[in-house]
């Protein structure tokens, strides 16, 4: 029992880990509903869950700056996301000119099982570049931003002083920024991930049009 219960265990991360590197843009949503049920919970609360509550014995100061540090962070993966949507743009265009070419162009005796595999290499790229813009355009929707300049204008968090209502309101704006953060990052590397499985389609086919450049062109 506990052989089969490792063998499944084993099956279901080679699968998730599979899907991470082939169709990332799905596992980020499966990840995205996890993490905003929890978001949702902690949304509805002024009070500190367990993990939060460890970390009112923080200076005030050093819940500031992680506060700003995850606010920075959020700015960087929408910065990002914006460059592998520029990448991405040229990378189509760049396709679409050789498809383009392909196609027009003569080709005496081609062997069959070259011009499936040079469509296939072109199809994968395509719709990897594609996973890698649709997860790059998520990266950059709008998402909440727990601000300290709003937030503490809330009602009291029931602490016993107005320094422990403060670090109480940081510390859950820290975690809720990490929640959405985690959320952006993940697209992010689902974008990054399109675009590597994107650029080793493009070089497969170049290299097999390369190869057969006689028949081919």
């Amino acid at each position: 029992m506990a052989m089969l219960t490792k063998l499944l265990r084993w099956l279901g991360v080679s699968t998730f880990a599979i899907a991470r590197q082939t169709i990332p843009v799905l596992t980020c949503v499966c990840f995205e509903l996890r993490i905003r049920r929890r978001i949702k919970i902690e949304e509805t609360t002024h009070e500190l869950n367990d993990d939060m509550e460890q970390y009112v014995v923080l200076e005030l100061d050093s819940l500031g700056s992680a506060h700003r540090l995850e606010l920075e962070r959020r700015e960087q993966l929408r910065r990002n996301a914006q460059g592998n949507l520029a990448a991405i743009t040229v990378a189509m265009s760049f396709i679409f000119g050789v498809i383009g070419i392909f196609g027009n162009s003569s080709i005496p005796a081609v062997d069959t099982s070259i011009v499936i595999a040079v469509r296939v290499c072109g199809a994968v790229a395509v719709l990897s570049f594609l996973m890698s813009a649709v997860s790059a355009m998520r990266a950059l929707a709008p998402a909440k931003v727990y601000d300290m300049w709003l937030q503490a204008r809330l009602r009291p968090c029931g602490r016993s002083s107005p320094e422990g209502d403060e670090k109480a309101r940081l510390i859950k704006a820290v975690f809720l920024n990490q929640g959405y953060n985690l959320i952006l990052a993940n697209y992010a590397d689902a974008s990054n991930i399109g675009m590597r499985n994107g650029v080793v389609a493009v070089g497969a086919a170049l290299l097999l049009m390369i190869a057969f450049g006689g028949s081919l062109w």
